[in-house]
């Protein structure tokens, strides 16, 4: 099957194809929800260090002990929306639109603008051709965005992504623009958010086998997941020895690196721009240009024998450095719009913990930020595992 990547098979083709078999969902009955109060206020102590707006989700799978901040705030997902965005492709292949195998032709018209991060882009500047379930690893793993505006195509748009939640029952959730489309301004970006408890409620939907998708394509997100290294200083910084994270990290940027932004005459960028962290949930909900995630080398490895340029000739994922990675991320004098990470923590015990910390429009450096989500990730960890509550030294990096 040769596909190019904005064309969706015709619907009257589509309906006369079967649909695969999906998977039953888990029929353990959903324990009640016990929030940890104790827990929510050490959370928000520690989210202090931030100097931003702050929003954590997190659920105990098996007791159902959950803590939350800022439950139901709207925050920028950035490369966060990736995941909902790859489901829906999943429920595309399921429904036999798609297959997993099909050859999707890449044009350069196809690419992210440079700044933001695009393996196959950088690898491929003449276009290319891939498998499909290369390019989901591709757009999650390594959290490329041109792979995702490919998949963003073929899932049929945005509506299309939204329609999928809305079936699943994840309706604080919104997909609304092409990477492309968030790349050009700033206030795009906030366009497309998550609340804590819809992305809490996503990641179980997916571990639980209730996201509409069958165990093959359940098995590809899952394991794209797992591949990712992005975010090292997040989450995995925090957890327990023995533990694993399936996980989707999301990074924004500065306002000076959207073309043509121009700061207040005379005003402090840093100083300025706090008044953005007071926005609603639902007022001007907008984007950043913004830097997305490096990715993994052990994808960038397996990948290899699998993509190149319009015939498969061993190259895979650039194993260098790009600059807009979110390694880069070293400015202290600026707002950075978002500093994301959601996944499931497998413990050693194998019990799960799914976890959501998303950081907005902060003015804290790079370092302090990543500390806040590895500080919070320890704290719900110790508090499940032990029963303690640790003690957190505030302002104090990794």
């Amino acid at each position: 099957m040769l596909i190019t990547s904005s064309c969706t098979v015709d619907n009257q083709i589509a309906e006369q194809l079967p649909n695969a078999p999906q998977p039953s969902p888990t029929q353990s009955p959903r324990p009640p929800e016990k929030i940890d109060r104790d827990l929510e206020r050490a959370i928000e102590q520690t989210a202090q260090a931030a100097q931003g707006k702050v929003g954590v989700g997190a659920l105990l799978l098996e007791t159902g002990d959950a803590a939350y901040l800022n439950r139901n705030g709207h925050f920028a997902m950035q490369s966060v929306y990736k995941l909902p965005i790859a489901m829906a492709v999943g429920q595309q292949i399921d429904k036999g639109t798609l297959k997993f195998d099909s050859d999707v032709v890449i044009t350069p018209a196809d690419y992210v603008r440079r700044g933001f991060h695009s393996p196959i882009r950088n690898l491929n500047p003449r276009g290319t051709v891939m498998r499909l379930d290369d390019i989901v690893r591709y757009s999650i793993s390594e959290s490329d965005g041109s792979a995702n505006d490919v998949l963003l195509g073929l899932a049929g748009g945005p509506q299309s992504v939204e329609q999928y939640l809305r079936t699943i029952g994840i309706n604080d959730m919104t997909v609304a623009d092409s990477t492309k489309d968030i790349s050009r301004d700033w206030d795009t970006q906030y366009r497309n958010w998550a609340t804590p408890e819809a992305s809490v409620d996503l990641l179980r939907s997916l571990i639980q086998r209730k996201a509409g998708l069958s165990e093959r394509t359940t098995t590809l997100v899952f394991d794209s997941l797992l591949e990712s290294d992005t975010g090292r200083h997040r989450i995995h910084r925090g957890l327990p020895e023995g533990a694993t994270l399936a996980h989707k990290t999301g990074t924004g940027g500065h306002p000076t690196e959207v073309p043509g932004y121009k700061a207040p005459a005379n005003a402090n960028l840093a100083v300025s721009n706090k008044i953005v962290a007071g926005r609603t949930s639902k007022g001007n909900m907008n984007n950043r240009a913004a830097r997305s995630d490096q990715g993994s080398n052990s994808l960038r490895s397996a990948a290899n024998s699998r993509t190149n340029n319009n015939s498969r000739n061993g190259k895979g994922p650039s194993a260098n450095k790009d600059v807009d990675s979110e390694e880069s991320d070293l400015k202290t004098n600026e707002i950075t719009s978002a500093t994301n990470d959601i996944g499931i923590i497998n413990l050693p015990d194998g019990r799960h913990i799914i976890l959501v910390v998303y950081i907005q429009d902060s003015v804290a450096d790079c370092p302090i930020r990543e500390k806040v989500i590895a500080d919070i990730t320890r704290l719900i960890c110790e508090r499940w595992t032990t029963g303690q509550l640790l003690e957190i030294a505030q302002n104090r990096r990794l």
